[in-house]
């Protein structure tokens, strides 16, 4: 009856639980109920030889107390995660203990959770702050669990292991643990990135849109040019230095197209090459200072790949000729370009380094081999650059503090080499790239650099010996050309100016309602609450559907408005019966969020009236 119940409620609340439990299986029967020495339930594992018991054998309750007592104080903590269910005894004594913590289940075993459902009754456990429900039947299962639960968690977690499951399995275990802690750092440098950029992309895109409109599109306008042709990233790591002169025989030779990433276009110039394009996608001001060589020579001759969120400032001033790759930060170009041939738009991948964004357009091009120089993602002897490179807010040498975090890898002779923590997500998310992308044909020639998996290490020497042997470049494959709708841009520019008009009201309106949300007044009258609260949902939806919302203020509060989702799904606002907690909770999760939406309106309005009026002046009378 218990377990037919538990079901039930497993089904209509997480589905994805009940799933698992029903996939079938060729190795049950490993666990099994035995009674401890004080009459409750205990459960014990028998396989292989050997019996492990989840709980204790004499007293269960007894030993979840004990390891309960480890917990004192996690006022600093919002939600706890539970790594193994078991039969659920240390999950209701920290619950009980620490009534403020939302929580997860995650449970590796399914036999044990089929065997806690038939004992323990599901609604005697705190369900309002019950988040996730997790069975992992296999790796994967382990690998998309803990990226959703990642995704979605809010405040400060605890990882609480019943301590028998890392017994059971410890392979699996550190696995899990390994995993779940390189998850939270990503999420946490993706916070960071979010909150340092989302203001700033959305600001680019805007206003870069004139640039985009008018320029080729790399991916989609040069495909032809690059295809099966050898093609080299070049990079500003240390090891650049020693390959610069085949670099420059490969240049004049025209053997591959040369790329170059970053602050390597500084160490190129500086030798007297010129790359076939610089590639470019930092969205910060202080991009601008990469290219200054370019422009203090008024270098023209060097087309710049620029993903369209880069900084703003870098197109205003760049000298030479330009062509533009759509960024998956870019919130904007769905909206306004359309392709004139009818093609669906493409886009590069946002990525903690331009040398990812760049072999990811290098693969898209077709371009065979990619060969990577300079690449070191570790440090080489005290460097961080390749000499002649360096900048006033950093030296080309390491920082005492860089030189103390440094990490050991191996490089790509299988040696120990010293790496950063940012140099190693890099790294790893190259690897991810070239993974994801089933990308067979990179040859990583940086001596002495991080070894980088799914490449292969050969010198830049060798290289041109037993692969770049022909002439393969083309001088004059840049071609300026215009490859999207004017029509549609007018369109959806006089579509936006409306939206920007109605936007500031309904946040106006959305703040007003909040401030009445704490009223006394409207508090003590259900009849007002009641439709105050409707008033609040119907301008929600208008405001969801605000296409100036949704386009410019939202991405640029993405962080904000993702910590609301999970504030809100936290004190489960949603499911709550009260009207007047409801309200107070709306009014004090919301204010923040709209009142930072509004101001963004307030900023954002003179650049995109600039923007609006340039283009239907440059483009409203030609269609």
């Amino acid at each position: 009856m218990i377990l037919t119940k538990n079901m039930k409620w497993l089904e209509e609340n997480f589905y994805g639980a009940i799933a698992k439990l029903q996939e079938p299986s060729e190795n049950e029967g490993s666990f099994h109920l035995e009674s401890a020495k004080n009459g409750i339930n205990t459960v014990v594992y028998g396989a292989n030889g050997r019996s492990i018991y989840l709980h204790s054998k004499y007293n269960p309750l007894n030993e979840s107390e004990q390891f309960i007592k480890q917990f004192e104080q996690l006022d600093e903590f919002e939600h706890v995660f539970f790594y193994g269910v078991g039969l659920g005894y240390h999950v209701d004594l920290l619950l009980k203990k620490f009534p403020h913590l939302t929580f997860t289940l995650y449970e590796p075993e399914f036999e044990v959770f089929r065997l806690y459902l038939s004992q323990k009754s599901l609604a005697d456990l705190p369900i309002k702050r019950l988040r996730k429900v997790y069975i992992a039947r296999d790796e994967q299962d382990q690998s998309i669990f803990i990226r959703d639960f990642v995704s979605s968690v809010s405040g400060k977690t605890l990882l609480v292991t019943l301590p028998s499951y890392e017994q059971l399995n410890p392979v699996r275990y550190m696995s899990f643990v390994n995993q779940f802690r390189e998850a939270l750092n990503l999420q946490m440098f993706s916070f960071s990135a979010d909150f340092r950029f989302e203001k700033r992309w959305t600001v680019n895109c805007l206003k870069n849109l004139p640039y985009t409109i008018k320029t080729p599109n790399i991916i989609q306008d040069f495909k032809d040019k690059f295809k099966d042709k050898p093609a080299i990233v070049v990079a500003a790591g240390p090891s650049l230095e020693e390959d610069i002169p085949t670099i420059r025989y490969i240049r004049e030779n025209g053997l591959a197209y040369i790329f170059s990433v970053g602050s390597a276009i500084k160490a190129l110039i500086g030798h007297g090459i010129y790359p076939d394009a610089a590639c470019t996608y930092d969205p910060m001001p202080w991009n601008l200072n990469v290219f200054e060589d370019v422009r203090k020579h008024q270098i023209t001759s060097i087309p710049l790949f620029y993903g369209s969120s880069v900084g703003y400032e870098t197109l205003e001033h760049y000298p030479g000729p330009l062509a533009h790759m759509i960024t998956s930060q870019d919130t904007l170009a769905t909206v306004f370009l359309n392709r004139n041939d009818g093609r669906p738009l493409e886009q590069v991948s946002d990525a903690p380094t331009i040398a990812v964004v760049a072999l990811e357009l290098l693969h898209k091009l077709g371009c065979n081999p990619i060969i990577l120089a300079g690449q070191n993602l570790a440090y080489k002897g005290d460097q961080f650059y390749s000499k002649g490179i360096g900048y006033e807010y950093r030296p080309s040498s390491l920082t005492e503090e860089e030189l103390a975090n440094a990490k050991l890898i191996k490089d790509v002779h299988g040696n120990d080499i010293y790496t950063s923590p940012g140099f190693d997500r890099m790294r790893t998310h190259m690897e991810s790239v070239i993974r994801l992308h089933g990308m067979t044909n990179i040859y990583n020639t940086t001596k002495g650099g991080a070894h980088i998996e799914g490449t292969t290490f050969i010198t830049i020497d060798e290289l041109v010996k037993e692969r770049l042997q022909h002439k393969q470049v083309v001088t004059d494959w840049y071609q300026n050309k215009q490859s999207y709708s004017l029509q549609l841009v007018v369109e959806r520019v006089q579509y936006m100016v409306q939206q920007h008009e109605r936007v500031g009201e309904i946040l106006e309106s959305l703040v007003a309602v909040t401030k009445t949300l704490k009223s006394t007044y409207i508090l003590s009258s259900p009849n007002k609450l009641d439709r105050k609260l409707e008033n609040f949902e119907l301008l929600i939806k208008d405001l969801e559907n605000n296409a100036f919302y949704n386009t410019i203020v939202k991405p640029m509060n993405r962080l904000q408005n993702d910590l609301l989702i999970r504030a809100l799904e936290a004190k489960a606002v949603r499911l709550e019966k009260s009207k007047v907690i409801k309200a107070k909770a709306i009014a004090e999760l919301f204010k923040p969020y709209l009142d930072g939406c509004l101001e963004d309106v307030r900023e954002v309005t003179p650049m995109f009236n600039e923007v609006t009026e340039n283009l239907l002046n440059q483009y409203g009378a030609a269609v």
